[in-house]
């Protein structure tokens, strides 16, 4: 596969998240399943428009889905698309979340936002191989009720055993659950200090959870962060992502939070 040749993809499904979200279900040509790992990310184009980078929010070795958010030119585009329309994909791209490596722990993982299209397939992933796994959680905070995605899939993954810890941000009408950030969601509960935690969200917040699961006990080695908004191209060409000598797309976008810090307060 060349890295820098687009591969041919037919949009077979649109999903309408929220009113500014949709996730894309896509056939790759010459594709029975994509494979990639959990916190991979791929580079989607559109003639005319451009090429932008997108998490994978599908189950690793199902068909490819990715989560997208209008915020652009080429998500404006997209936002378009419908069944049978064609795109183009390279990847998949990007260090993942090492979940083979975190056999027997408690799986923590923390989501700011759009930050859950990221996380989304890690969950998906260790819910499939639930046995290798202790408990599975998830601390996930919005700024609004009706701005949680994948809300089928949370109700089936509590369902499966996923304590689902939910937050929003300021009170709201027949909001039932826990008012706050992230961080304070995480102080309110805080997980095992044998888990591994992997993290995504705005930089703020992803800086903040990772400070409390530290308090938590959880060291900074099992911390594991998605630096994916400093992406471009996807192959450390363009340099749009070049950090203290590390190039985000090639040798993240996922690094321990020990790694991350000295990338964040460098850049």
């Amino acid at each position: 596969m060349n890295p820098y040749f687009p591969m041919k993809a037919q949009v077979v499904a649109v999903r309408e998240e929220t009113n500014d979200i949709k996730t894309f279900a896509l056939h790759v040509e010459g594709r029975k399943t994509f494979f990639f790992e959990p916190g991979q990310f791929v580079e989607v184009s559109l003639l005319g428009f451009g090429e932008s980078p997108f998490s994978i929010s599908s189950t690793p070795g199902d068909a490819l889905e990715i989560t997208v958010k209008k915020v652009g030119d080429v998500t404006q585009a997209m936002f378009k698309l419908e069944k049978g329309d064609e795109i183009g994909v390279r990847g998949p791209f990007g260090k993942y979340y090492p979940l083979e490596k975190m056999a027997e722990r408690d799986l923590v993982f923390v989501a700011g936002g759009f930050g859950m299209a990221s996380l989304a397939s890690g969950v998906k992933d260790a819910l499939r191989k639930k046995s290798k796994f202790g408990n599975i959680s998830l601390y996930y905070g919005a700024r609004s009720p009706d701005e949680f995605i994948f809300a089928d899939e949370l109700k089936q993954w509590k369902k499966q055993g996923v304590k689902i810890n939910q937050s929003i941000d300021k009170t709201c009408a027949g909001w039932k659950g826990c008012v706050g950030f992230v961080p304070e969601l995480l102080d309110q509960k805080p997980p095992s200090p044998r888990a591994a935690a992997f993290v995504c969200g705005p930089p703020r917040m992803i800086d903040a959870s990772a400070q409390k699961l530290v308090e938590a006990g959880i060291p900074e080695k099992r911390i594991f962060v998605s630096l994916e908004r400093r992406m471009s191209c996807g192959v450390g060409k363009c340099g749009h992502c070049l950090v203290r000598g590390k190039y985000v797309c090639r040798d993240g976008p996922v690094f321990t939070y020990s790694e991350a810090k000295k990338l964040v307060a460098d850049g």
